[in-house]
């Protein structure tokens, strides 16, 4: 780069030359007192360095100043050479990048500030350090020795001092503009540099000529970045609010354009409304009756349908469609009995119940199979229908036939005339079961009639205790039936025997005696059947009747008894109760239980002596 004209001495006056990086400055000193001033950028680093050796063949001094003219540092002599060199990476090489002035003087010819000498006088690579190292440069000073003549500055570590930040255009999206959800927007922006420096780079949020996407409501903004070579950086940020400016849409289904409806006939409105996708969404959506609910279809002519939409924009619409309402409805027939797929009992008694209206012209007629209330069949078996026909007076007609069954719902009866509930038999006894099964008229018939024993057989004597006597019945359409009843078999107990009476009687006896209390059983010739704890003795009151529950076990035994002093057939046991002197003046029941729950009682009043006819028997264990 050359020097234009002549330079100034100063930074005020110099010559710029920070547009671009700096290798070579040619210039020439137009006396021995000229000194010359170019401004220059740093690129930092310490990587700055001047030289004018092999440059020049005059006798120069470079100087350093910063952005405010103020020393850094200088160098009159290099290496023994009238040449002068300001080294890279030097402690005083400035570390720092930006503006800085660079200074060429000849021999001797030297900067001054208002407060004097800047860099000392001598041929060394020096700092500011002089006394007017405190102030920026203000003049030179010094002995005017040089000639005029051209000079040769090689530099290092330069770049372009362009502070003025890159322009940013960007047309589209324009910023604070309103679109419509949805709309095409190109992005449309470009960037150039006026400082010099040249344009490093411009980026957008979004690649240039691509589409903004507006689906969304709200703010969209892009962004576009520009960078010149001297790193000055300009952002510009466009702002477009999306806004939903679209009406809802409307779909009425029902009732439809043009539709014809009978008077009454239900019809059930079905409409919906929608606002696009990513919308402000649907506000209301509003229709003659709510979606759902009943059309009119109550009276005759022609209808009006209207359903109104709109959005959170406050975006509406609105859509009406017409309908006609007419007579063509045939009478209503309701039929109650027969119900339609009932099942009805054989000879169930059910009544004839139906009814026919007509809303708008009125009922002519009404016939069913069979008069109002009147019997309906079902006399018998089986499929069966019945119907009733209707007119209107418009002449519109109806028929509705229902279908009902008459089925066998019902068990067969039973009748069970032997054994009764709660009968008792003896042991032994021979007791023939009596009972039949029956189907009622005209019903599927009989199909079984079983009981514990067949009927006339001999029920179950052959043990003592509590029995169960069940008949089971069937017809031929499945109904089961069953009924039950329970019986006992006790032992043939005909009273205690002599010397014994039995109640309402009260035996007198000597107390302290052995009373032998004797019984007899038919049909049962083993052991005693007596339960557990028995017999047993309990005080009584003489001759009230009394039966005591509780008691203390009798003392006796059990004796054996000889056929000749038992009935013929039948079984004789005889217990030796012993009695106490102590109960002289009392009465003693004696309870004897058997193992077929049967309890037999006998009482006695025991005395010390009297004339009684048992009064002085004296029985011993022989009988």
């Amino acid at each position: 780069m050359s020097e234009s004209g002549d330079a100034g001495d100063l930074p005020a006056t110099s010559q710029d030359l920070a547009a671009d990086a700096v290798t070579v400055i040619d210039g020439a000193f137009t006396s021995g007192g000229d000194a010359d001033v170019y401004r220059l950028c740093l690129s930092g680093g310490k990587t700055f360095s001047a030289s004018t050796v092999g440059g020049s063949e005059r006798d120069t001094q470079l100087f350093l100043f910063n952005s405010g003219g103020y020393g850094v540092y200088a160098n009159d002599d290099a290496g023994g050479l009238r040449t002068s060199v300001l080294p890279a990476n030097h402690a005083w090489t400035p570390a720092a990048a930006g503006e800085y002035f660079l200074a060429i003087s000849s021999f001797n010819r030297d900067p001054q500030s208002s407060l004097g000498p800047i860099f000392p006088d001598t041929f060394a690579l020096v700092v500011a350090r002089e006394r007017g190292a405190g102030e920026p440069v203000s003049e030179w000073a010094g002995l005017n020795r040089g000639a005029a003549g051209s000079y040769r500055i090689n530099l290092t570590g330069t770049t372009g001092c362009d502070k003025t930040p890159p322009t940013v255009s960007l047309v589209s999206p324009a910023d604070g503009a309103h679109v419509k959800q949805g709309a095409e927007l190109v992005v449309d922006y470009s960037c150039s540099d006026t400082g010099g420096s040249g344009l490093a780079s411009c980026v957008g949020s979004l690649p240039n000529g691509t589409l903004l996407d507006t689906s969304q409501l709200g703010p969209v903004a892009v962004t576009v970045t520009a960078r010149d070579n001297a790193g000055n950086e300009t952002v510009v940020t466009n702002t477009v609010t999306v806004e939903d400016q679209t009406k809802p849409t409307i779909s009425l289904t029902t009732p439809a354009a043009g539709a014809v409806y009978e008077l009454g006939q239900p019809v059930v409105a079905e409409y919906s409304c929608a606002d696009e996708p990513n919308g402000s969404g649907l506000d209301s959506c509003v229709g003659t009756v709510a979606n759902g609910a009943a059309v009119d279809t109550a009276s005759l002519g022609q209808k009006t349908f209207t359903v109104n939409a709109s959005d959170e924009a406050g975006n509406t619409e609105s859509k009406s469609v017409t309908y006609r309402v007419v007579d063509a409805n045939p009478p209503e027939i309701t039929v109650t009995a027969p119900a339609d797929g009932a099942v009805y009992a054989v000879g169930e008694h059910v009544t004839a119940q139906y009814s026919c209206t007509d809303e708008a012209s009125g009922v002519d007629s009404c016939v069913g199979s069979l008069p109002l209330g009147a019997a309906v069949d079902t006399a018998s078996v089986g499929e069966k229908s019945f119907s009733v026909q209707a007119s209107d007076k418009a002449g519109n007609t109806a028929s509705k036939t229902v279908n009902y069954r008459v089925a066998d719902t019902s068990a067969p009866a039973i009748t069970l005339t032997r054994p009764t509930q709660g009968a008792v038999y003896t042991l032994g006894q021979q007791v023939l079961a009596d009972y039949s099964c029956a189907d009622e008229a005209n019903g599927s018939g009989l199909a079984s009639c079983q009981g514990s024993v067949a009927s006339g057989a001999a029920l179950d004597t052959k043990s003592v205790g509590v029995k169960t006597f069940e008949v089971s019945t069937s017809d031929n359409a499945g109904n089961r039936g069953s009924t039950s009843v329970t019986y006992s078999v006790v032992y043939d107990f005909d009273g205690f025997l002599w010397p014994l009476e039995n109640p309402p009687s009260v035996n007198r006896w000597k107390a302290g005696k052995k009373v032998p209390v004797r019984f007899t059983l038919g049909s049962n010739r083993g052991a005693p059947p007596v339960a557990g704890g028995y017999p047993k003795v309990a005080p009584v009151a003489c001759g009230t009747g009394a039966q005591p529950d509780g008691g203390e076990r009798a003392r006796g035994s059990w004796k054996k008894v000889s056929v000749g002093q038992s009935k013929r057939g039948r079984g004789a046991y005889m217990f030796v109760w012993k009695t106490e002197k102590k109960w002289a003046g009392e009465c003693r029941q004696l309870v004897l239980k058997l193992d077929d729950g049967t309890v037999h009682r006998v009482e006695v009043q025991f005395v010390r002596r009297g004339n009684n006819r048992n009064w002085d028997l004296d029985w011993d264990d022989e009988g």
